[in-house]
C-alpha cells in the first residue's frame, strides 16, 4: 500500500536524521490520515520541538485534541497559531 510505504519513508527519513522536520511532519500526517492520533500527536509535537512556530504542526495537533474534546490542550496551540498565521481562519 503507497500510504504504508510512504510512512516507512518517513520513519527511515527520521531515523537517518533526526532533526528532519520535514519528515517529522510528514510522518504525522500521515499517522493522522490514518486515525493514529497518538502517533500523530507525539510526530507533531517532535515537529513543535525542532519549530516552535511551524504553523502545520499547530493547526495538526490542536485538530487532533479538539477532536479528542482536549481544549485544554489545544488552546496554547491555536494561540499560538494566530500569533505565527494572524489571518488562519482554523486559529480564531
Amino acid at each position: 500500500r503507497q500510504a504504508d510505504a510512504a510512512l516507512i519513508a518517513f520513519q527511515s527519513a527520521v531515523q537517518c536524521d533526526p532533526k528532519l522536520l520535514e519528515a517529522h511532519l510528514a510522518m504525522a500526517e500521515a499517522y493522522s490520515e490514518r486515525g493514529n492520533r497518538d502517533e500523530a500527536l507525539a510526530a507533531y509535537t517532535k515537529t513543535l520541538g525542532l519549530d516552535p512556530k511551524n504553523a502545520a504542526a499547530l493547526r495538526g495537533a490542536a485538530s487532533i485534541y479538539m477532536e479528542l474534546e482536549h481544549g485544554a490542550q489545544a488552546l496554547p496551540l491555536l494561540e499560538a497559531l494566530v500569533r505565527v498565521e494572524p489571518d488562519d481562519p482554523q486559529g480564531h
